[in-house]
């Protein structure tokens, strides 16, 4: 048998039809030609400062442009291909489910890219000899670009199922523009030329935590894309949901470890993504869903998909967040009371909003994405008009911020709260629960009709002869 056969076959697909395709040759030969030409500078500079650093700062921004932004912008098109040209059908008929054709669209990606960057280590050695560069930074750097890469890699393979292509494209610039940031924030700046990194000072926790959160972060774009290609039978939700967990527990682990609590309000803005599309997550009633191997109970009602279990999935994240914030040392001063109605009205006030208007559910993304641009819009609204009008309250602003759900779990979470009005914060979380209090028991009386259909179904089933 052969090693191809071994493999994931998406992969070895993949693979194949990439390495033949026009973008990764022309990637590859401008990449070589980016390289020698690099060098070329490098060797008519001299001992001029300045022109080293700017051959130094072209090296990275070919580097940065091929890994962060060509690559993942393939991965783009790597299940919206399959689903333009109707052939899922035909990769589900070779009994491979949605979470092996996903990763290994995102596999044959990773590789492409370690090839890309394997051509690139014989220039780093001779940029050694050429002038005073630190090698072994310069290979730190690397790696965290090769991450950063595999990351992007991922969200663009998660996000290829959507069928909005000007939405997937704003995702993936913000993401892209996000992550050029954070790359010259670490200190390797692109127009300077530095490739010194901070990252090298950092303890072994730092180090720990960005590869901890790197690798979840893949799995969860992973996930997410099998998602979207899924028969309605599978349940993603379970691997979805133990991946916010997952961020959290990592991050309160950090945060614990070096006392600092920011790492947990940042732990928690990580998992905000996961817990939107939790809730934009339909409620299908197929008793296939409702088969689960986990015994306990109340757990496996957690992982169910759909908006009615989301809702005691958010609470125990937030829960979850406001014990390890509160194990993380002393120095700082969160209300939790606050901080739970605050995060809690701020992710779930679109789904109050949906359960009073069915027809916005037919399309939840959107509508909880438009439903959300429309609190922000009424807050500007709401403080330039009670900025106008301020001569019976004075020139307070804590009372339109408090009523607005976005700007106050911001301000929570930035330890902020004491601008703001506990008691009229009070307002938005009881007007969100209560249409979610209508809505959901009729929802989990289904969940369990259909449970109990399933197992009527089971106990009518006779025995296999010989069982």
């Amino acid at each position: 048998m052969n090693f191809s056969d071994r493999i994931n076959p998406i992969v070895v697909k993949e693979l194949r039809q990439g390495l033949k395709s026009r973008s990764f040759i022309a990637s590859f030969l401008g990449l070589q030609a980016a390289m020698v030409l690099t060098m070329l500078f490098y060797l008519s500079s001299g001992d001029s400062r300045n022109a080293l650093q700017m051959s130094d700062g072209f090296f990275w921004f070919i580097l940065l442009a091929l890994l962060l932004g060509a690559m993942p912008l393939r991965a783009f098109q790597a299940l919206h291909e399959e689903l333009k040209s109707n052939t899922l059908e035909m990769l589900f008929l070779t009994r491979m489910n949605s979470w092996q054709i996903t990763m290994g669209k995102w596999m044959a990606q990773a590789l492409q890219c370690l090839l890309l960057l394997s051509a690139i280590f014989p220039y780093l050695v001779l940029r050694y000899y050429l002038g005073s560069v630190d090698l072994a930074q310069d290979l730190a750097n690397v790696s965290i670009i090769i991450v950063s890469s595999l990351m992007f890699c991922a969200v663009g393979v998660g996000l290829s199922g959507w069928q909005t292509r000007l939405l997937r494209g704003l995702v993936y610039f913000g993401v892209v523009f996000l992550g050029f940031a954070l790359l010259n924030i670490a200190g390797m700046s692109m127009v300077t030329g530095s490739s010194r990194s901070p990252l090298s000072s950092f303890e072994w926790s730092y180090v720990l935590l960005a590869l901890s959160v790197a690798v979840l972060v893949i799995f969860f774009f992973v996930e997410y894309g099998a998602s979207q290609i899924a028969p309605p039978a599978e349940n993603h939700a379970i691997r979805k949901r133990a991946i916010a967990f997952g961020i959290l527990l990592v991050f309160g682990a950090f945060g614990i470890y070096n006392r600092e609590p920011w790492a947990m309000v940042l732990g928690f803005c990580m998992t905000l993504p996961i817990c939107v599309d939790a809730l934009c997550e339909p409620v299908l009633l197929i008793p296939g869903l409702y088969k689960s191997r986990i015994r306990f109970a109340p757990l496996r009602w957690l992982v169910m998909p759909g908006f009615a279990t989301a809702l005691p999935f958010i609470c125990l994240m937030i829960l979850i967040f406001l014990g390890l914030h509160s194990l993380c040392g002393p120095g700082h001063d969160l209300n939790y009371g606050m901080a739970f109605m605050a995060s809690f009205t701020g992710l779930t006030f679109p789904i109050a909003v949906m359960s009073l208007i069915p027809y916005l559910s037919r399309r939840a993304l959107p509508s909880y994405i438009l439903l959300q641009v429309g609190a922000l819009l009424f807050t500007l609204l709401l403080a330039f008009w009670w900025e106008m009008n301020d001569s019976s309250f004075g020139n307070s602003m804590d009372i339109p911020f408090s009523l607005s759900p976005i700007p106050s779990m911001i301000a929570v979470l930035a330890e902020e709260e004491d601008e703001l009005n506990g008691a009229i914060m009070c307002i938005p979380f009881f007007l969100t629960i209560l249409p979610l209090l209508l809505k959901v028991p009729n929802v989990y009386r289904e969940m369990f009709r259909c449970r109990d259909s399933l197992k009527q179904t089971e106990a009518n089933i006779p025995p296999l002869p010989g069982a």
